[in-house]
């Protein structure tokens, strides 16, 4: 059976694509399908990949079977980061419950007549963590429960076996490239949005005790990390429930960091106790060390917000949250 493509006439599944994309789908429709066609939504407007034709995209399947019962099924494309993949296999095998769904971790795809693979999973509704109408990604102090879990499973199951995923070619993320990420001339940060003389005194304060604050947060020793456990890439659901998606960044770093961006104080407990319980060698981040990586976190980003500076401004708003969570952690330093 033929089947068509719509919304994305310069983006397509292959032959070979569609047979593995049907298989896929008979087992997950636990009966044999057809693919009719695939509406394809806009690519991701915030992808790097906009550029070269393989931006992230949501694509609505139409399946028939045997007995021609139509199913739909909601389903998300894209090019996976160098880790991706194996990050989801580990996950799974680990343990961890809020991940995409793989269906195809490698799809034959075309675009403007160059072929690709790509990855293509469940679909997964719902709304970005701390999706404010201000637009700002440093709101959230908290991530559903499941999440917590799961991340202090990754953290403690990896805790220790670093040399390991090093000689597999994880990249790493050093004390030294975090301090220098976080260290600056602070006088180069007073004309971003919303930067106060008082922001700047805090600035200066914060940055005066980073490389002490990375040596707190680093903890015990490297583990296997999200990469990029931001906001953006954490999906709520009506329920409640999350899911972590975009493991294109995983690799070799500290735990802190990794939960640096959204985990609430108040979840440490949690956190901790399902850690100990997976590892109970290894002693997870505690209040002072998630403070501290609460603080590089805020640097680097300001930093970023300075380096970035022939592009789009950073809003106040965000410039604010981070200066404020500045503000919050050296009370706890």
């Amino acid at each position: 059976m033929s089947y068509n493509t719509f919304g994305a006439p310069d983006w397509e599944i292959t032959p070979v694509g569609k047979t593995a994309l049907e298989q896929a789908l008979a087992r997950h429709l636990s009966r044999a399908v057809a693919v009719e066609n695939i509406v394809f939504a806009e690519p991701d407007p915030l992808s790097t990949a906009v550029g070269n034709g393989f931006a992230p995209r949501r694509g609505t399947v139409t399946t028939r079977g045997g007995r021609g019962e139509e199913n739909r099924v909601d389903l998300f494309f894209k090019i996976p980061g160098e880790r991706e993949v194996e990050a989801l296999v580990l996950g799974h095998r680990l343990g961890m419950k809020h991940q995409p769904r793989i269906l195809v971790s490698s799809l034959d795809i075309k675009s403007n007549g160059v072929e690709s693979r790509a990855l293509c999973y469940l679909f997964v509704p719902g709304q970005a963590l701390g999706n404010g109408a201000d637009g700002n990604p440093f709101t959230a102090d908290s991530l559903p429960e499941g999440i917590v879990a799961d991340m202090a499973i990754l953290h403690a199951s990896t805790a220790g076996h670093a040399e390991a995923y090093l000689r597999r070619g994880y990249t790493f993320v050093s004390r030294e490239s975090l301090i220098e990420a976080s260290v600056d001339d602070t006088a180069a940060y007073l004309d971003l949005p919303g930067m106060s003389a008082e922001a700047g005194a805090l600035l200066s304060r914060a940055t005066a005790v980073s490389a002490e604050a990375v040596e707190l947060a680093a903890g015990e020793g490297p583990v296997v990390v999200h990469g990029e456990l931001e906001p953006p890439n954490v999906v709520v659901g009506a329920d409640g429930s999350g899911t972590l998606v975009d493991w294109g960044e995983m690799g070799l770093g500290w735990a802190a960091l990794d939960l640096a961006s959204c985990l609430g104080y108040e979840q440490l407990a949690l956190y901790r106790k399902t850690a100990g319980d997976r590892n109970p060698s290894w002693n997870p981040p505690d209040e002072r060390a998630l403070a501290a990586a609460r603080l590089v976190h805020a640097l680097v980003h300001l930093k970023r917000f300075v380096r970035d500076s022939g592009g789009q401004p950073p809003s106040a708003v965000s410039v604010g949250a981070l200066v404020g969570r500045l503000d919050e952690t050296l009370t706890r330093l």
